[in-house]
């Protein structure tokens, strides 16, 4: 009927299709966003959660080292002891 009011709701529904879709886009970038965060949250947790772990195994290790030495150590000095101990043998 009226081709200019036909072509401003022409107009009117691409604007309309355009702020739905940038409205889309925006709510879409920030869901991501917001997934990107939670991933990153995620793995920065998990990060400091394997240091403490590592940490503990380490301390851990260490400390096994440390009594299997002191074993060493101890059966070295025992057998030194029982060496001076020993009755003393003829020598011919």
């Amino acid at each position: 009927m009226y081709p200019s009011l036909y072509v401003g709701q022409h107009q009117s529904r691409t604007r309309s299709n355009f702020l739905t879709r940038a409205l889309f886009v925006q709510v879409a970038d920030e869901v991501m966003a917001d997934e990107e965060s939670d991933v990153v949250s995620v793995l920065t947790e998990a990060f400091l959660n394997h240091g403490k772990l590592l940490s503990e195994v380490r301390r851990e290790m260490f400390q096994l080292l440390v009594e299997e030495a002191w074993k060493i150590a101890m059966r070295s000095r025992h057998y030194i002891t029982t060496q001076c101990l020993d009755t003393p043998t003829d020598s011919p």
